[in-house]
């Protein structure tokens, strides 16, 4: 799976998290983003294209409310005590190194 990208944000394929676009983990489910600089080594066949076209289809038709939401919890910050990433206070995962908040 790819990831999504919509302006500054992109939506988990897995979950359908919003998330900036920086971000190497979902901080919802831990799924890692594909970089869109790296090759993916395995061609997805045409089923998987299909099922991945239509994950994204949907995910589009919900993701206006979900990037307003994102963008309004953007200012409540916390700074991660691994890479001291500063963040949004409502993920449950820091977005560039994964570490779980609890």
């Amino acid at each position: 799976m790819q990831k999504q990208q919509v302006d500054n944000l992109i939506i988990c394929p897995k979950c359908g998290t919003p998330h900036l676009a920086n971000a190497k983990y979902c901080t919802k489910c831990g799924y890692i983003f594909v970089s869109p600089h790296k090759k993916i080594k395995k061609e997805t066949t045409a089923a998987k294209s299909q099922a991945i076209e239509k994950k994204s289809a949907s995910i589009n038709q919900t993701s206006a409310a979900a990037i307003e939401n994102i963008t309004k919890s953007i200012d409540k910050k916390i700074v991660c005590p691994r890479c001291t990433s500063s963040f949004s206070s409502q993920l449950k995962r820091c977005p560039k190194c994964g570490f779980k908040i609890k």
